[in-house]
């Protein structure tokens, strides 16, 4: 029937950008064909600039900080998620625990 909706119905999104000076994580839902932004983490991040990784451990830790954000406001892990990072294209990802 036409408005009725289930928990299986909703769909959480993740998605990752690294950008330069900074990692953001958006986590989402879309639910009832709308898409609800539940957290949105922002972490200052050095080790990139413009097309460049510069420091690969200082954007490993900004990436963790942002997941333990999120797991600390949502209660729960990120298990899988898109990301963007410079000029290469959105892909997704399964992780691996950190």
């Amino acid at each position: 029937m036409k408005g009725d909706y289930t928990v299986s119905d909703k769909q959480i999104f993740a998605s990752l950008e690294i950008s330069d000076h900074e990692v953001r994580m958006v986590v989402g839902e879309f639910f009832n064909n709308h898409f609800n932004v539940i957290k949105v983490e922002k972490v200052s991040c050095f080790g990139v600039s413009y097309d460049a990784v510069t420091d690969r451990d200082e954007v490993i830790n900004a990436i963790k900080t942002a997941l333990a954000g999120v797991k600390k406001t949502l209660g729960a892990d990120v298990k899988k998620l898109y990301w963007r990072c410079l000029l290469i294209d959105l892909r997704e990802f399964r992780l691996s625990p950190l």
